[in-house]
């Protein structure tokens, strides 16, 4: 019997030293107070909008702008980059070769700098091509988050 009283004994007293106490809480024993850190963290977000089609028409030169909004945190930067050459092909003569340059500088926003509405950007896009015809290619953007 007393074997048996021992044994419960120690069971009871195991399911109580079960409701511990967790090694990231404080436990209090007398008056007193304490301090709990709150944390919170946001994503990084952000949209771009990169021009569809640049038309130079009969120019030689046209300005396109690119734009951004967001919220970025402050140790970011969010940039945008255009390839520098654009192969340029003319209709119905495959052995053309050309090319249009382009050129966009200081397209980068700092986390302060992003707010809910678009900034703009401006850059160019360079064909001094002189002979007759009709020239297409294809300007390749980059946008990145740093």
């Amino acid at each position: 019997m007393k074997k048996l009283l021992s044994l419960l004994t120690v069971a009871s007293m195991m399911a109580f030293a079960v409701v511990g106490v967790n090694a990231e809480d404080t436990e209090i024993t007398n008056d007193g107070g304490a301090q709990a850190t709150v944390t919170k963290t946001n994503e990084s977000s952000y949209s771009v909008l990169i021009p569809k089609a640049i038309d130079l028409g009969t120019a030689t030169e046209k300005e396109f702008t690119v734009q951004a909004k967001g919220n970025i945190a402050p140790n970011q930067t969010l940039s945008v980059t255009v390839g520098e050459t654009i192969a340029m092909t003319r209709a119905n003569d495959a052995g053309y070769s050309g090319s249009a340059t382009a050129e966009l500088a200081d397209a980068t926003w700092t986390g302060n700098a992003l707010t809910s509405e678009y900034t703009s950007k401006n850059g160019t896009v360079t064909f001094e091509e002189t002979k007759a015809g009709s020239y297409t290619g294809t300007a390749e953007f980059t946008v990145s988050l740093q």
